[in-house]
């Protein structure tokens, strides 16, 4: 069992929570983990830029110019003694669509109506892995172990912390919750976005929560891969909901993609 002590600022005491300790900067950014064993540091926007693990520093070169609409690693550069090398790289559409490693080796994501990775391929289409996760996010099944640390909700996994980052906060799948108080105080109409704690609307099946701030439905990502998808191939909706390419309207395909994806989300 794990014991956790809170300060009066409500966040995790620094000297003690499951025996680890934790240190954190003025806006309440996580900067220091079990005495230095991990080491954090944010830009002005509150992004993490590096994080050091005993004597290897990873930078995260990050960009929120992109469909996905949140910041995004599109890189990490890995720090060892005076050297310094790119690490990896990632390509995004809506969501992530490929990893690169170093050594030219690339994984292709194929995720579930939730958004969370079910599968990773080579080049070769060839299934390489697949993931199979609890309600909140805890990992419970893989082929063997993950290529990559973006696993749950399609969102980065932080192995060092045990928590997943979801930008302006960390949160902890064991348990459910974030590590530290949402700095937004909800909406009187909705009293479970009053609870400063917890994950996605207390409803991890159909919500997510890529910003750490707001809960936002996963049938809603599942529209806009879908939207994405559809614009990719030359279609548009029109006002009524029919598809179509060109000038040339085409059959009210939207509702019945958009129902399937839904039953997805319920599986």
């Amino acid at each position: 069992m794990r014991t956790e002590c809170w300060d009066s600022f409500s966040v995790t005491n620094a000297s003690n929570s499951g025996g680890n300790s934790y240190a954190y900067d003025i806006e309440n950014r996580l900067t220091n983990f079990n005495n230095g064993a991990v080491i954090i540091a944010y830009n002005g926007d509150g992004a993490r830029v590096w994080k050091t693990v005993g004597n290897t520093t990873t930078f995260y070169v990050t960009d929120d110019q992109n469909p996905s609409g949140y910041l995004q690693v599109l890189e990490e550069w890995t720090a060892s003694g005076s050297t310094t090398n790119l690490s990896r790289i990632y390509n995004y559409g809506l969501g992530l669509v490929s990893q690169r490693e170093a050594s030219g080796t690339a994984y292709y994501f194929g995720y579930d109506g939730h958004g969370s990775t079910r599968f990773l391929t080579d080049a070769n289409a060839n299934v390489t892995n697949v993931f199979a996760y609890d309600a909140y996010g805890t990992l419970i099944a893989s082929n063997s172990a993950p290529q990559t640390a973006y696993l749950y909700s399609g969102e980065q996994w932080d192995q060092d912390l045990g928590s997943q980052v979801l930008r302006a906060r960390y949160y902890r799948p064991d348990s459910g919750r974030f590590w530290t108080m949402d700095t937004h105080e909800g909406r009187e109409g909705e009293p479970i976005s009053l609870h400063r704690y917890n994950y996605a609307g207390a409803d991890p099946v159909m919500n997510t929560d890529p910003s750490g701030h707001e809960s936002v439905s996963s049938l809603s990502v599942s529209q806009s891969v879908l939207g994405g998808f559809f614009a990719q191939a030359g279609f548009r909706t029109t006002p009524t909901g029919a598809m179509a390419t060109g000038n040339t309207c085409g059959p009210d395909v939207t509702a019945a993609v958009f129902a399937t994806a839904k039953d997805v989300d319920n599986t």
